[in-house]
């Protein structure tokens, strides 16, 4: 485990550090990576909106590769976060993310860190409703058959504001 997360963060460096002049993807070449990238976030969000675990998680790589670190601190591969996300969707009448800011680094021609900064909402079936005011999201994108797929991702959040409803 600390092995995948010491490779992560050496990837990163060394990508971060090197010289740019080998990438071969022209600026016209990183805007439609950037709209794709931005496609599958709102796919997700349509997904998530609409409850579905299986819609919301198209981006995300079924693979060994994958690993989610929660806002708890918690580090998971794909199998558990898909199982609690749906547990957590299953329990919810409604969610609703709302993007407040997103950039892109990219570090090759397949690979690309997303960022996105948003809200979220979300109304338990129990009638308690959660208020997310500010979300931090890394993903690290991989060019994987033509598709961009996320094969690590990483939430921050403070604690909701959590409502009863009347």
């Amino acid at each position: 485990m600390n092995s995948r997360l010491f490779f992560f963060f050496t990837l990163v460096l060394l990508c971060g550090c090197s010289n740019k002049s080998g990438f071969t993807l022209t600026e016209v070449e990183k805007n439609k990576v950037m709209e794709d990238i931005r496609s599958e976030i709102a796919a997700l969000s349509q997904g998530s909106e609409s409850l579905n675990t299986t819609k919301a998680f198209e981006l995300y790589s079924d693979s060994p590769e994958f690993r989610f670190i929660s806002p708890d601190g918690s580090l998971t591969d794909y199998s558990a976060f898909f199982k609690s996300s749906d547990e957590f969707f299953k329990s919810c009448s409604g969610v609703k993310f709302t993007k407040l800011q997103d950039e892109f680094t990219f570090l090759t021609d397949d690979l690309v860190i997303y960022s996105w900064i948003y809200n979220a909402k979300a109304v338990l079936k129990s009638g308690e409703r959660y208020n997310y005011d500010k979300v931090g999201a890394t993903f690290l994108f991989k060019r994987m058959n033509q598709k961009w797929k996320t094969i690590y991702f990483h939430e921050s959040a403070s604690a909701p504001v959590v409502a009863t409803s009347d």
